[in-house]
């Protein structure tokens, strides 16, 4: 087996592991950072992997702490303009490394990287907290007001709610016709 030389940078990782330990959030450090690595066209995992986090603590940073949320969305904006500019300043062929792309691969790129397709991941947090069916509704409400949600996914997220509810009430009216077919056999 070769020799394997392990870098200070995965030494402290594992540390951190072995040891329960986290990296604290810090905003002077991890929003400069988080821009400049978002601005060179990179995304979370290039970023996670600078500030030596998991991607879930990124997405808890987000949830926790507005102006890291706030830094978040300028960020994403900066990595879209770098990607943006690409084909224009290459002449049409996207060039990364040296090696030079075709649109159709710059434009799925651009599609996946940026959710520009008719599906995408949605992270919505405040769902899952949600006590009941009215909230859930609220929620997605919330969303879509502020511009997390398309009107179509809100619409489609509803309709799936609404769907559950009506199962919920089929639910529980079978088992109370249930009940009562069981107490009419008992009286005759």
């Amino acid at each position: 087996m070769a020799d394997i030389q392990t870098s200070e940078k995965t030494k402290r990782i594992a540390y951190r592991i072995i040891n329960g330990l986290e990296v604290k959030y810090d905003p002077d450090e991890h929003i400069p950072m988080l821009v400049e690595v978002f601005a060179g066209g990179h995304d979370i995992a290039a970023f996670t992997s600078q500030a030596e986090i998991a991607r879930s603590t990124f997405f808890r940073w987000v949830d926790e702490h507005p102006e890291f949320t706030r830094a978040y969305e300028v960020a994403r904006e900066a990595s879209r303009i770098w990607w943006e500019s690409q084909p224009i300043e290459s002449g049409g062929l996207v060039e990364m490394d040296g090696v030079k792309f075709n649109t159709k691969l710059w434009q799925i790129i651009m599609k996946n990287r940026f959710e520009l397709t008719d599906q995408r991941k949605l992270h919505l947090p405040k769902l899952k907290n949600a006590k009941n069916f009215n909230e859930q509704i609220k929620i997605l409400s919330d969303y879509a007001a502020d511009g997390s949600l398309t009107s179509s996914e809100a619409n489609q997220l509803s309709g799936l709610i609404l769907a559950a509810v009506k199962v919920e009430e089929s639910t529980v009216l079978k088992a109370k016709l249930d009940k009562l077919e069981a107490y009419i056999e008992t009286q005759k």
